[in-house]
């Protein structure tokens, strides 16, 4: 061991300042004879009397070699990997197990209805439940006992004699309220019918009666099978769309989900077929307005 310096009379002054006479010289004079060893010792001595460990001490090599660490560590990895294909099997075991239980768990009506974007109201047929509703522009729509809607023009307070649609309507779906279209819509179909609410509503109005040449809307399953009352479309599992076809195209211009109940802030969908007297039809559309409010049966 290396001979620590000494300072001379250092200590000796001090400690004579302080009136301890050569304690502090002896003390000092004790520490520097120690080895390194020795020091340490103490040193994790004193630590455990106050409750503190002794410092760790590292078995890692300063210059590791490298054939004996990688061995070691391929080892490590090796456990690690095993461990974790075993908990992968646990998890497996688990989730088996939780399965069935988790199968018979039927959803409550309230979640069927947010992820359905329909209330539970809704799920009743609303031909059995609504006598009447209005829309925004005076038109007053009653539900027929045979299931159709005959369809009357208002002046927002009456009905006003002789201005009665001729033929009720057979089928009455319901265009979604704008924010559902404008949080929902691909980009297509804004490119198709525009961005604003009345731009897009009145190119949708006029390519789907048929008014501009050459286009014509159908209310279809997700099987592309055209429906013809409102009572299949209430039958009808899953969406209902709304479609407009191009003359000499198959792919759709443009198909918008339509919603199967009357509620306010959606807009009326209407169709009905007219029939001649030698037994030909032609097809009426008609696109509404929204629905202000309902008066159900009592």
């Amino acid at each position: 061991m290396s001979e620590r310096p000494k300072q001379p009379g250092f200590f000796s002054k001090l400690s004579d300042s302080m009136g301890y006479g050569n304690r502090w010289e002896k003390e000092y004079d004790y520490v520097m004879s120690l080895s390194d060893e020795e020091v340490k010792k103490e040193a994790d001595e004193e630590r455990k009397k106050v409750g503190i460990l002794p410092e760790p001490t590292s078995t890692i090599p300063k210059n590791p070699d490298t054939a004996t660490i990688v061995p070691t560590l391929d080892a490590t990895r090796g456990a690690l990997q095993k461990r974790r294909e075993e908990l992968i099997e646990e998890i497996n075991v688990i989730n088996a197990e939780l399965a069935p239980k988790v199968a018979t768990v039927a959803p409550s009506p309230e979640t069927t209805a947010l992820l359905t974007h329909e209330s539970t109201v809704e799920k009743r047929s609303w031909l059995e439940t609504v006598e009447s509703f209005t829309t925004a522009r005076g038109s007053k729509y009653t539900v027929l006992p045979d299931g159709k809607i005959q369809r009357y023009k208002t002046n927002g307070y009456e009905v006003i004699d002789g201005d009665k649609q001729k033929e009720p309507f057979e089928l009455m779906v319901f265009f979604p309220e704008w924010s559902f279209i404008v949080n929902n819509a691909p980009p297509e179909v804004f490119k198709a019918l525009g961005n604003t609410k009345e731009t897009f509503k009145a190119n949708f109005s006029s390519k789907f009666t048929g008014r501009v040449n050459g286009y014509k809307g159908y209310i279809v399953n997700q099987a592309g099978q055209k429906l013809r009352t409102t009572q299949e479309v209430l039958a009808t599992e899953g969406i209902v769309w709304a479609v407009i076809l191009k003359e000499g195209e198959q792919t759709p211009y443009v198909q918008i989900p339509v919603e199967k109940q009357p509620l306010i802030g959606r807009s009326t969908l209407e169709m009905n077929r007219i029939f001649e007297h030698d037994g030909s039809h032609s097809t009426n559309r008609h696109v509404g307005n929204e629905i202000i409010s309902i008066k159900t049966k009592s």
